[in-house]
């Protein structure tokens, strides 16, 4: 049964519907974008979907974002008042 008042829950249904039917990585993340807001309410969330989807779709893991120095530099200069790119 899918009701619009538990997004997560009919998230977990189609999910599960996925892979059991051994589904494409593609349909995976479709799904993932479909109920974004309800998902990114706990980050913890995002993280372990980013986990089954590595064992059941067969997505690469997150890579972690590396600092960039000159990123930083930018970024500080931006708060300081600086010119924006």
């Amino acid at each position: 049964m899918v009701t619009s008042k538990l997004p997560l829950y009919n998230f977990a249904l189609f999910l599960l519907l996925l892979a059991e039917r051994k589904a494409s990585a593609q349909h995976f993340a479709n799904l993932r974008r479909h109920y974004q807001p309800a998902i990114k309410k706990d980050p913890a969330f995002g993280q372990m979907l980013d986990r089954v989807g590595e064992i059941y779709f067969g997505t690469r893991p997150a890579q972690p974002q590396q600092p960039n120095m000159l990123g930083n530099i930018g970024n500080l200069m931006r708060m300081m008042g600086g010119p924006a790119q």
